[in-house]
């Protein structure tokens, strides 16, 4: 089984067993540490980076990273966490509103990362304004699957066939696949989007 498919499986069961809970805020204490070890594991398969590649971009030992992913140990400080998702490409990120936060799922990074630049926002801004217009939308009742008034044309873009951003009358060559991300490993052409010039076209 997939890393992937081992991360989707453990928060399903996780949020059921959570709803049915007693000690739910025992369970909130120890959430967004047990999330950021699927994180990381996730984030090293796709990558292919080992414990020990990731300890020596991080200055560490490999026996650190051993014991952080299997919750071993005294718990991480912020600088730990921060230089930890730097190494593996990322940004870090924290929120005291944790039942409000949200991680898109990996899988979907490389469609963000091209919804992102062809609108001139990073990943995170998009995100953000995406989920606050649909819930707005939900707040007045208006929310459907099919939209009549868009302001910009979305890119025409498919999960794994990411190499092409149409905007009616332009259309962009980007990266495709994982090189659609910063790649952590630093490999020639694949380290950002090649993405110039863009012309938004308006409805």
């Amino acid at each position: 089984m997939s890393i992937k498919r081992q991360v989707t499986d453990i928060a399903d069961q996780f949020d059921k067993e959570y709803l049915n809970a007693e000690n739910r805020k025992e369970l909130d204490y120890w959430a967004p540490l047990s999330q950021m070890v699927a994180e990381c594991q996730e984030a090293r398969d796709r990558w292919s980076i080992t414990q020990n590649e990731l300890a020596n971009r991080m200055g560490t030992k490999q026996s650190v990273i051993s014991r952080f992913e299997n919750m071993d140990g005294r718990l991480p400080n912020y600088d730990f966490i921060a230089r930890m998702s730097q190494a593996l490409g990322y940004a870090p990120a924290m929120s005291l509103y944790g039942d409000y936060t949200v991680t898109v799922p990996a899988r979907l990074h490389d469609i963000v990362a091209a919804m992102a630049i062809a609108q001139g926002m990073s990943p995170r801004r998009y995100v953000e304004v995406k989920l606050e217009h649909m819930l707005v939308q939900l707040e007045h009742g208006i929310f459907s699957d099919t939209r009549t008034e868009r302001t910009v044309k979305e890119p025409e873009v498919s999960q794994g066939q990411l190499s092409k951003v149409d905007f009616g009358s332009e259309t962009q060559t980007i990266g495709a696949g994982k090189n659609a991300l910063p790649d952590p490993n630093g490999k020639e052409g694949s380290q950002s989007l090649e993405v110039e010039d863009w012309e938004l076209a308006t409805a």
